[in-house]
């Protein structure tokens, strides 16, 4: 299906005119790809929207790969396809010259990493109307970018972009890997922290990388944003060049921010001295296309450092950022105290001042997770919270910062997940100004049961708070192959044990609550074998027959059999919230056919978070009526990437819309850790 060239197996083919039959097709209604005009919506620095498509006869597409410059380049940027091997992305203009103009290239990788011809498209852009400095904006336009940096196994880390809509208040397509560490390279989240600022001044956000080189060394290192990726230096703009001591990377804590007030973000790093700790500030000297860092002592403290948690950003309103210190009096008790920045006084931040306190033994510090982001733009930086609560709830606090800029008011319910929705632990929280309002909005990564799996999501500001949460984009963050796993509300699926072709079957057609499931033989048109699968928040779902209204799959001890639905679900019966018929989808590493869009993608393994770590499964057996109350106690298991490798058949359940689809995958081995699953009925 792909061409290869000659001696280099995989390697893209470059196609400068026309179109080769294998190679990917491009298409926007906001730039004109043919390069004969420039249209208002086609300005440098502002995002436009790009549909990529496969070649006719491409049904394996996982994503594309693109480059934008002011002539052809290499595709390094990474966009993962959607089921039908579609895919849209923001493509920012670079250059408004009328004679090079622009240039998209793009190449199509299939799920075994073979790339297809290379193919270019040239097109004109307008100059932009100015530079603005926006915390969170990659392209320059005034609008922040979703940004998330993941750990995708094999000693590999990646930086993603979800790019903001100029023209409305969403996101343009799907985010964008911007850059790959590459397999083996030893970024890893263990020894990894990512972080985003302008630490060169061209108004767009950067990404920093600060690395444990291991025996005590630390490096730091920016990913200088293009505006359609991240551009990596052939070596880190900063290095400890001390082993141990100070600055061994497991005893330092980082945070970003413009201390100076230079139009450059300086990187906050709180170093733990045991009983005490200091602020060093790697004070950023840089212009575009130079980057270097001056590390200066600002301040010291005698609490632990494992008791106090930073974030950075002006809450004064002066132009400086100053240091939120969130610390933990004892486990239930916490104060916020602020180290205001000094600047032009001395370079240095000043003793810290209480701002707020918790009553006693009612604050957890250890499951907050703070963000500073200014929500009603007047200049002065507010604190919020995400709050882990137990039973999978998690409540998002705001304090707002005085008219003084000298303390906080009480803190205030934004928003609540309500009991087993959200957990605290899977929220990854950003600050950014999404619709360029003036208003910081909050973003979300929610991690998701599975390999890659995330949601993305937006926290907008109000002026006054914060609104519900809006969901802004779900699949998978990772190499290509990594599948993503979302069915689709308004499809009919088959849930087919992979190891022995049987459907899940509700017995009888029963309709009553607690009626028993089994396995049995795939039934044409039999709506007790299809079910819907109906989001219900956080990346879960619930699972419905089609068979009956109201009802749910459900695990009640070690029964698997039907229930009512709980009321979070879309048009769901008012009962009690309950964990139990909640579902999750983990890519189980074989591959599978959706019907009717040509795209294979990852076969799923449906689980329950309710009974975690175990797994709902068909018992070995291969005959119907088998694994009518049976489920497996699986473990010790490795980690999330091992154990995508390799999902016991057993536990593999196909999503085939309303007929069985064949598994392409073949049967291994088991590894030590998946014989020990017990195959009898497990017992709480």
């Amino acid at each position: 299906m792909w061409i290869r060239s000659a001696g280099r197996p995989c390697a893209p083919q470059y196609e400068r005119a026309g179109l080769r039959d294998d190679a990917p097709r491009a298409a926007s209604s906001q730039l004109d790809l043919t390069g004969a005009n420039a249209p208002p919506t086609a300005v440098v620095r502002r995002p436009a929207a790009v549909t990529f498509t496969p070649a006719t006869g491409d049904t394996d597409v996982a994503g594309y790969r693109f480059a934008v410059a002011d002539q052809p380049g290499t595709p390094a940027s990474w966009v993962p396809a959607n089921r039908d091997g579609s895919a849209t992305v923001a493509v920012t203009p670079v250059s408004d010259d009328p004679f090079l103009g622009n240039t998209l290239t793009v190449v199509a990788v299939d799920r075994a990493g073979n790339a297809s011809t290379q193919v270019t498209y040239r097109f004109l852009a307008n100059p932009a109307t100015g530079s603005p400095h926006v915390r969170g904006d990659v392209t320059g336009d005034g609008r922040a970018e979703l940004i998330r940096a993941g750990d995708i196994g094999n000693g590999q880390m990646q930086a993603w972009a979800l790019a903001a809509d100029p023209a409305a208040t969403g996101f343009v397509g799907n985010p964008v890997a911007g850059w790959d560490a590459g397999p083996g390279s030893g970024f890893t989240a263990a020894r990894t922290t990512v972080v985003s600022g302008d630490f060169d001044g061209d108004g767009r956000t950067d990404a920093g990388v600060l690395h444990d080189e291991t025996g005590g060394r630390t490096t730091f290192m920016v990913l200088t944003a293009t505006g359609n990726g991240f551009a990596a230096p052939s070596a880190p703009q900063w290095d400890s060049q001390v082993v141990g001591g100070a600055w061994a990377y497991p005893s330092l804590k980082v945070a970003v921010g413009d201390v100076n007030g230079d139009q450059r973000d300086d990187l906050v790093v709180l170093a733990n001295f045991g009983s005490s700790w200091r602020i060093s500030v790697l004070r950023s000297t840089s212009s575009p296309g130079s980057l270097s860092f001056k590390t200066e002592l600002w301040a010291t403290g005698i609490s632990p450092w494992t008791s106090v948690k930073i974030v950075v950003a002006d809450f004064t309103g002066d132009g400086r950022a100053d240091v939120g210190e969130l610390f933990a009096v004892n486990p239930m008790t916490t104060r916020l105290y602020v180290h205001a920045s000094r600047v032009p006084a001395a370079f240095a931040f000043t003793d810290g001042v209480l701002w707020w306190e918790s009553c006693g033994n009612c604050w957890d510090w250890g499951r907050s997770n703070p963000v500073a982001a200014d929500y009603n733009g007047d200049g002065r930086a507010d604190l919020a919270v995400f709050a882990t609560y137990d039973v999978y709830q998690t409540k998002l606090w705001l304090f707002s910062t005085n008219a003084t800029g000298t303390g906080v008011a009480a803190p205030t319910v934004q928003f609540d997940s309500g009991v087993n929705a959200w957990w605290g632990g899977a929220v990854e929280p950003t600050a950014g100004d999404f619709k360029g309002d003036g208003k910081t909005d909050i973003g979300v990564t929610y991690r998701r049961p599975g390999p890659g799996q995330v949601q993305l999501l937006t926290f907008t500001s109000t002026g006054t708070g914060y609104a519900a949460p809006v969901a802004r984009w779900t699949g998978a963050m990772g190499t290509p192959g990594t599948g993503a796993v979302a069915p689709d509300p308004a499809i009919r699926y088959r849930l087919v044990a992979n190891h022995s072709d049987k459907c899940v079957d509700i017995v009888g057609a029963g309709t009553a609550g607690g009626t028993m499931v089994q396995q049995w033989t795939c039934i044409a048109g039999a709506t007790n074998q299809l079910y819907t699968a109906v989001p219900v928040g956080a990346g879960f779902y619930q699972l419905r027959p089609s068979h009956v209204t109201g009802m749910c799959l459900d695990v009640s001890g070690s029964q698997l059999g039907t229930a009512r639905c709980s009321s979070s679900g879309p048009a769901a019966p008012t009962a009690p919230a309950t964990r139990s018929t909640r579902w999750s989808t983990w890519p189980a590493g074989e591959t599978t056919r959706w019907s009717g869009s040509g795209l294979t993608t990852p076969a799923s393994a449906w689980t329950s978070p309710a009974s975690a770590p175990r797994t709902v499964r068909s018992s070995s057996s291969t005959a119907a009526g088998a694994a009518r109350t049976s489920r497996s106690t699986c473990g010790p298991e490795p980690s999330p990437q091992a154990a995508a490798r390799y999902v016991e058949r057993s536990m593999r359940w196909i999503l085939g819309r309303n007929r069985r689809l064949r598994t392409l995958g073949k049967r291994r081995d088991k590894p030590a850790w998946r014989r020990r699953c017990e195959s009898s009925t497990s017992k709480d």
